[in-house]
């Protein structure tokens, strides 16, 4: 049983400009991103938070989406659409409860949507999409390009 944390993601550490500076493994396997499309099954609010998360971390997006993570994409939709769900029964209910001796207690549907949430961000730290993660991505953006200095770099002797 291993310890301590689990291991970064290559395709994350390379994102990230490898902070630790330590080499990134040769052999893992780097599966390409891939935009995935939703089974049949998914319905409703989770086939939309779907489509949301395949453009966030597809190829479009954070390019961390690999097929073999269809799996993991389809837990996280069914408990966003649970989380939705819990969310409307609240409002309608309330979050606390009346028993029947004139107790009040909380609505299970509090609990309920908590754990989904919890466990909601736990998918998405294992894709990246964590606001700790996000912050920690650098993104390849071009340099903007001054059209005088490269008019001169193109006359310029010795070129």
């Amino acid at each position: 049983m291993s310890r301590g944390s689990k291991p970064k993601p290559a395709n994350l550490r390379v994102l990230q400009g490898n902070p630790g500076k330590r080499p990134i493994p040769e052999g893992v396997p780097r599966p390409a991103s891939k935009a995935l499309e939703p089974p049949r099954r998914i319905k409703g609010a989770a086939r939309r938070e779907w489509r949301r998360l395949v453009k966030l971390f597809g190829p479009e997006g954070l390019g961390t989406l690999a097929e073999s993570d269809e799996a993991l994409i389809e837990a996280m939709v069914k408990d966003y659409a649970l989380i939705v769900e819990a969310e409307e029964r609240i409002e309608a209910q309330g979050p606390m409860l009346v028993g029947h001796t004139g107790n009040p207690y909380q609505s299970p549907w509090v609990g309920l949507r908590n754990r989904l949430v919890d466990r909601y961000y736990r998918f998405l730290t294992e894709l990246g999409g964590s606001p700790s993660a996000r912050m920690k991505v650098k993104a390849d953006v071009p340099e903007p390009v001054d059209e005088f200095e490269a008019y001169l770099n193109k006359y310029k002797r010795g070129s």
